[in-house]
């Protein structure tokens, strides 16, 4: 054994995923580095580090589309992070849609990287990835389309400035899903509400009666600062559509917002309920 693979054996590093594993969380791919996590939305762009004890640091935002951002920042970003590891969230050029009778073969939701048309059918389109959650309870799906040519020119920009992806991802998506897996560890499932989540711009507004994922409607990049009335367009619908004192769960990108407050402000009397934790969309990102 060479002195650096027993060098590894010895503090355990040859026990730890590689940082390139999608299967395995971030924190525990890169643990003890630090790492920054970004959020691509239509003409904006906001991050946020994270320390080598796995606690938010820096943060900043930049209007611009992503390639001049990068352009200009990427000296600073380089010095947020170890190895150039980068977590992305992208808030554009995006579809989710509320499918049924998905496959459900074991590990659909890895297979939906590597073979989406084994998955999905039909509706595949070559020009586009893909990522799924099913309803554990029943043949419901929300199914996320993005264009695969905006993940690659990400990709490329980040490649070229010296960076490496840990993971694309949708976070308005990754957000949604983790509030339903949520719902339904803690037993929720049954519950009628009608959840409405903001993410960077864009927003996703889906309800459920009896346990079934009954209606969505969801936009990318098409509100900008407390302008909460594009929102309440798309939401008004399924919350005239629900009975009477069903809960409206309000799920933000970041707690506390003036978005949020005026969200809340205009929905409190009808029993809103703002779940939204500190960070949630860095939290969402780094630990599902």
């Amino acid at each position: 054994m060479s002195d650096s693979a027993l060098k590894q054996v010895l503090t355990f590093q040859a026990f730890r995923p590689d940082p390139d594993d999608p299967t395995t969380p971030v924190p525990q791919r890169l643990a003890g580095k630090k790492y920054l996590c970004l959020n691509i939305s239509k003409g904006r762009v906001v991050w946020r580090g994270v320390d080598r004890k796995g606690r938010f640091s820096s943060a900043g935002q930049a209007d611009g589309e992503f390639s001049d951002v990068l352009t200009q920042y990427a000296e600073e970003w380089h010095g947020f992070c170890d190895g150039g590891w980068v977590n992305v969230s992208i808030n554009n050029r995006f579809v989710i849609t509320l499918e049924s009778n998905m496959s459900r073969k074991p590990g659909t939701e890895s297979l939906i990287r590597t073979n989406p048309r084994a998955v999905i059918g039909a509706k595949y389109d070559r020009a586009r990835r893909y990522a799924i959650h099913h309803n554990p309870e029943t043949s419901a799906s929300l199914l996320l389309a993005c264009e695969d040519s905006l993940v690659r020119s990400i990709e490329d920009g980040l490649e070229g400035a010296g960076f490496r992806a840990l993971r694309i991802s949708c976070g308005l998506f990754a957000m949604v899903e983790d509030y339903l897996r949520r719902q339904h560890q803690v037993g929720g499932v049954r519950r009628d509400f009608v959840l409405i989540a903001c993410c960077e711009g864009s927003a996703c507004v889906m309800s459920q009666k009896k346990g079934q994922w009954s209606e969505l409607r969801a936009r990318g990049g098409f509100y900008s600062g407390v302008d909460i009335e594009p929102i309440m367009s798309i939401s008004a619908p399924l919350i005239n559509g629900s009975s009477p004192g069903v809960a409206i769960v309000l799920l933000h990108d970041h707690a506390g917002t003036p978005l949020a407050s005026a969200l809340f402000s205009r929905l409190e009397a009808h029993g809103a309920v703002d779940v939204t934790q500190p960070e949630h969309l860095w939290m969402v990102m780094n630990h599902n």
